[in-house]
């Protein structure tokens, strides 16, 4: 049964390659990048809240903040956190996170909004926001804050 699956899921990605290849081919590019290769240009979905509506992001959001957290989900070391990471600015509370949908519901790890706080892990519930878990991350590297982030949510069967 695992071995069939593991097939299929094979077949699917080289079916997704090569179509990928046929098609920039085609319209005279070169080889597309391997796909170990990470893009450093950001998360591919971006939400900005802002005067109580949510709208995906237009513009390119320049705090520090959202710079940050670019550079934390492009290292998140797990395939399926990549891939579901949203960046959310809420412009209402001037914060920024990162979000992820979980098996227990949203989560959101809450930049913090100086160098002396703390990140902040926050469960999105039907009671409310409940604060999971904090850890100190303004010395560490945004690979180490993705490390912590993906080890919490792993630890705790979450992701």
């Amino acid at each position: 049964m695992a071995q069939e699956m593991a097939q299929e899921f094979a077949r699917g990605v080289v079916q997704q390659i090569s179509a990928t290849v046929l098609w920039n081919m085609s319209k005279g590019g070169s080889l597309p990048a391997p796909p170990n290769v990470r893009r450093q240009k950001g998360v591919s979905v971006e939400i900005v809240i802002s005067g109580g509506k949510v709208a995906p992001s237009a513009d390119e959001i320049t705090t520090p903040q959202a710079a940050k957290a670019r550079r934390i989900a492009n290292f998140l070391p797990r395939p399926e956190l990549l891939r579901d990471a949203v960046i959310v600015h809420n412009q209402d509370e001037n914060t920024t996170s990162i979000r992820f949908d979980t098996t227990a519901g949203p989560i959101r790890v809450l930049l913090p909004v100086a160098e002396e706080f703390e990140f902040h892990v926050i469960h999105d519930s039907d009671t409310g926001p409940r604060i999971l878990g904090t850890f100190r991350g303004a010395a560490l590297s945004v690979r180490a804050v993705a490390y912590r982030i993906s080890e919490f949510l792993r630890t705790r069967g979450l992701k």
